[in-house]
């Protein structure tokens, strides 16, 4: 008898252990979702092209934009820290390459939404000032409505014991903008070297709608005190996902750009006709004086 019962006092042991382990796992995952919610962000950027010839400006298919990407980007003290998907969007386009010799891309429009918004219009245009400060496929923005906070970049190399954080779409984001985005996280023990390559990652599974994922790792400050640092920033190579770790030994200020500065920073549109061969591309002229038209109509 003695023995029955204590071969239960153990497994009830190892189970209550068990059971506590799972919870401070799901504990840290929503403390560390709670903290970089508001940091997190979709960027939706537009892009046009220009004949190289007559600097005549396209949108295609009957959109002001010759086409456009999703991405993620993540709000920090040195502003808004983003990928070659929302800066050079026509790498990631099919489209553009059937044009590219003849036609130079370029942004026309940056909106964002955060992870929360899921209204009707969940999207705001957000014009994008980049300064002289940038890394290796990683860029940093000043921003006309997404302005700096408090998450820091962690530049020390060493082994880090963070979270990745993903940002998932409930539906496709092209028929649903609304849609629900939400954030997956998982703890994960990476090296980071000055001169690391980009590391292999693997996106949670049964996750067809990721738009994209940061990794951050918790800095203890004192005082009771946790900060969260951002420590690379996924990158999309062709159907692979890499985490891109480009800040170890940089030195990051606030950008002083101005709002006014980030919103000049839209290239304006012009107006011209089409030609058959445009026509055929799918291109479409973007008309200006119809624009100002009906803005004078208001």
């Amino acid at each position: 008898m003695r023995k029955v019962l204590f071969i239960l006092l153990i497994f009830s042991i190892q189970s209550y252990a068990q059971i506590e382990i799972g919870s401070l796992t799901t504990s840290g995952q929503k403390i560390t979702e709670g903290a970089i919610e508001e940091s997190a962000f979709v960027i939706k950027q537009f892009y046009q092209v220009k004949n190289k010839k007559n600097g005549k400006i396209f949108g295609r298919n009957g959109r002001k934009d010759f086409g456009h990407s999703y991405s993620v980007g993540v709000k920090t003290e040195a502003g808004l820290v983003m990928t070659d998907m929302a800066i050079k969007p026509w790498l990631y386009d099919d489209a553009f390459q059937k044009v590219k010799k003849d036609y130079e891309p370029f942004v026309s429009l940056t909106e964002t939404r955060d992870v929360r918004n899921s209204s009707e219009k969940p999207f705001g245009q957000c014009p994008l000032k980049i300064g002289g400060q940038q890394l290796d496929g990683v860029w940093i923005a000043n921003t006309a409505t997404v302005g700096p906070n408090e998450m820091g970049i962690d530049v020390d190399d060493g082994v880090k014991d963070g979270w990745f954080v993903w940002l998932i779409a409930k539906k496709d984001l092209e028929t649903d903008e609304s849609a629900t985005i939400v954030l997956h996280t998982s703890n994960k023990k990476i090296e980071i070297k000055a001169e690391s390559e980009d590391l292999d990652i693997d996106i949670p599974s049964g996750s067809d709608l990721v738009l994209g994922g940061f990794y951050v790792c918790p800095s203890f400050i004192g005082g009771g005190r946790v900060a969260y640092k951002l420590v690379g920033i996924a990158i999309k190579d062709e159907n692979k996902w890499k985490l891109r770790t480009p800040f170890v030994g940089f030195q990051f200020n606030r950008s002083s750009e101005s709002q006014e500065d980030a919103k000049k920073s839209q290239p304006n549109e012009q107006k011209h006709d089409i030609q058959d061969d445009e026509e055929d591309l799918g291109l479409t002229p973007i008309d200006e004086k119809a624009k100002k038209q009906k803005r004078s109509k208001k």
